[in-house]
């Protein structure tokens, strides 16, 4: 979410309109990738024996690194990955919110003399309250949803070994696992109605608390 928000001020600022939109259409790229196509750049640059930075280490005379086969390492490919890829997806929604505030405001600042930063961390942010708002209570309602849909093909490769479990393992995953395996439809069906019931459930508790808070800002 910071990420985001940071690059929509950040693109907001550039006045160049070429400049805008390279820097808009690389950020934006990664987002029309497969989760397949993302694996295999991971892939390629984190590989025990081929890999790009393991190749750089080996150059600076260090020790190569076993990236896809150590549970640790994986608590930090996974977000990277994510981040990579929805960054500039979800920073959209951040520059049409920019786009959409009074440019008053801001001439306002500038003749009292408030500086860039000034007017980004009172007015910019500020403004874009409501729009995290609602982005933060839809991340709210999945936040136990694994987004197997979305990391399956990321996924697929890691999970074939169990020694990355405790790092990749995620509730769509085990039920899949269970669903496979098992047939246990029973124990899936389960898990789907607790997913969704609890993801209802902490979206509501958000918004009352928002509601509680800032009424102006709630969802409903």
């Amino acid at each position: 979410m910071g990420c985001a928000i940071a690059l929509a001020i950040m693109f907001f600022e550039i006045k160049n309109k070429y400049l805008s939109g390279f820097y808009k259409g690389s950020i934006l790229l990664p987002t029309f990738l497969s989760w397949i196509i993302v694996q295999y750049i991971f892939y390629a640059l984190l590989s025990g024996d081929r890999g790009i930075v393991n190749g750089i280490l080996e150059l600076l005379g260090k020790e190569p690194k076993d990236w896809y086969g150590t549970p640790f390492y994986w608590r930090f490919i996974m977000p990277a990955a994510y981040l990579w890829k929805n960054v500039g997806y979800y920073s959209v929604f951040y520059i049409a919110a920019i786009a959409g505030i009074n440019t008053d405001f801001y001439e306002a600042a500038q003749l009292d003399g408030a500086s860039k930063w000034q007017q980004i961390k009172y007015l910019t942010i500020p403004l874009l309250r409501p729009t995290v708002i609602i982005l933060s209570l839809l991340w709210i309602g999945k936040v136990f949803s694994g987004g197997f849909g979305d990391w399956n093909g990321f996924l697929s490769a890691p999970n074939e070994s169990t020694l990355l479990y405790p790092a990749t393992d995620v509730i769509d995953t085990y039920v899949f696992r269970a669903l496979k395996d098992l047939h246990d439809y029973g124990m899936s069906s389960a898990v789907g109605l607790y997913q969704a019931v609890v993801g209802f459930v902490m979206v509501l508790l958000s918004n009352w608390i928002i509601k509680k808070l800032d009424p102006e800002s709630a969802m409903f």
